[in-house]
This record gives structure tokens, sequence and C-alpha cells, in this order.
């Protein structure tokens, strides 16, 4: 999300890189500063769960191969509107579950630590960059301890999952991943995010009691005795259509309505940062004619 003042949003497409190629200039000079003070910050990075499992003494498991995903070409209406979606396909990697002894995570974007001090930067990378350093972790070169956690911990909490959107489908999709997985025992205690009532309800519809959670808000960094660690489906926007039909397993039984449906169309608010509708109020309108209920 886009967190600028109204008149400086047009800048952001410039500002953005200025600032993670800032992050990624400072984040030596963080490392030294961090070692000085707790050595809690990466000292170094790997770039797959793979690598985290084999560096650090922990075992890793793919549960989804490599696939390429296809779907019909999006259409625009009127017809000669042009959308940027040609629909050829997009590769998806493969899915796995590492299980990193004494593993951490870290700050509130959830990077992913090895016991040996190594960013997992397949399951940790942060919006807008592509390399270990540029993440805004290193930002923070004085972290508080971490809460130590007995047992196996399983990691749900991720970059933006405060968001309604990446909570469905960065959250809630890796208990779908972990359960393709039936060789890795499951966590008694799950990392998680519920300081917002939809993450309450959602993880009570997954049956994730109370009790099983340590809030990731309340405790930005932990270590735990085994960090059990599922990726997400995917780290875009585009995910494959299992995860998808998994939310919708799982979530649509809850949904009786006793009522006849209304429909329903979601503003982004007189807030929203980015992807905003320029000609809302007319679409509204046109929408409110039709029955739509606008929230």
């Amino acid at each position: 999300m886009v967190r600028l003042p109204p008149r400086l949003r047009p800048l952001f497409p410039y500002l953005k890189p200025v600032y993670v190629r800032l992050t990624a200039l400072a984040a030596p000079a963080m490392q030294q500063l961090s070692i000085r003070r707790g050595g809690w910050l990466p000292t170094g990075a790997v770039d797959t769960l793979e690598q985290a499992a084999a560096s650090s003494g922990g075992t890793c498991v793919t549960a989804r191969e490599a696939e390429v995903l296809t779907r019909p070409r999006m259409l625009g209406r009127p017809s000669e509107i042009q959308l940027a979606d040609t629909g050829d396909g997009e590769s998806v990697a493969r899915v796995a579950v590492a299980e990193l002894p004494r593993g951490r995570v870290l700050g509130p974007h959830r990077a992913v630590i090895t016991g040996r001090g190594a960013l997992v930067h397949e399951v940790s990378q942060y919006f807008g960059t592509t390399r270990p350093r540029e993440h805004p972790l290193f930002l923070n070169p004085v972290p508080r301890p971490p809460l130590d956690v007995d047992g196996r911990l399983g990691v749900l909490a991720s970059r933006g999952d405060s968001n309604y959107y990446h909570f469905l489908m960065d959250v809630l999709t890796r208990i779908g991943v972990l359960e393709q997985v039936p060789q890795v025992a499951p966590p008694e205690l799950w990392y998680v995010p519920q300081q917002r009532r939809f993450q309450h309800e959602l993880l009570d519809l997954f049956g994730i009691a109370p009790e099983h959670r340590v809030d990731a808000e309340e405790h930005p960094h932990v270590r735990a005795e085994v960090l059990v660690v599922p990726g997400p489906p995917a780290m875009t926007e585009k995910n494959p259509p299992w995860a998808v039909q998994f939310l919708r397993e799982r979530l649509l039984p809850a949904a009786s309505p006793a009522a006849p449906a209304t429909p329903v169309y979601v503003t982004r608010g007189p807030s929203a940062n980015n992807r905003s509708v320029t000609n809302e109020d007319a679409l509204q309108a046109l929408l409110h004619e039709r029955g739509f209920l606008s929230i």
C-alpha cells in the first residue's frame, strides 16, 4: 500500500526505487551496528527454502511442483479497451515446506531467518524489492530480542497480512500448502496476525484456536525450537487455481445467508492510496440502479 500524502502520490514511482536503493546501501552498516548491539539482523542470505534447510540442519519437502498458469485472454468492454493481461500464461515456482531448527521471524514484514542467521529470500521478499539487502528490516538494526517458543511453530504471518486480500491469499493458503505434505508433522502453535476482527474470524473458521496462536503483532520477533515454514502458493497476485479452490472449499460452507443474496460492490474507500477507480461515482450510480449495495 502507498502511504504518501495525496500531493506526493504521483511521485511514488520515483520515490520507491530511491527508498529501496538507499536501504540496500545502508544495510552493511546496519548489520555491523546490529552485531555490536545484539546481532539480531541477518548476517547473510539464502535464496530458497531448500538452501535454508541444508545450511541450518533442517529439512525441506516440495508440496507442489512448478506449473504454468494459462487462462483465457481478458477482453475489455468496449472492445477497444486494451488490457495488460494477455492470458499467455505465467510460471509459478514450486511450493515447499521447510523445518528450520532455531529459526526466527523478525519484523512487521515477517522476514524468515535461519538458525545460522541467513535471511530466506524466497519467503521474505518485500514488495518492490529484488535483493535481500533491500528488505526494510535493515532499517531497524536494534530490534527487541526474540520471544523463544518451545516445540514446533508454524509460520502463517506474511508481508502485508494486515490487508484482507493478502491475509486470504498469502496467509491462509499456507495451511493448504502444509496439508499437502503429510510427512511434515503439524506444528503445535501458529505464528499469526490477529489484531483485526477479520483475522480472528477467519482463523476461527480454519480451526486455529486462540490458545494455539502466537500473535505476530504483539511479538514481532520470535525464535522457535523448530520453525515450520510453508511457502505461499505464489509471490505475485496471480495465484494458482488450486489456492482459490482451497479457500472456497473451506470458507463457503460457513456462508449460508437466510435471505436472498444482495449484489455487493466493494469500494476502495475515500482514502484509497492506489488502484482507485477514476469514475467511481458514475460507476456506483449505475450499479445502484441495478440493486447493488456499496461497501
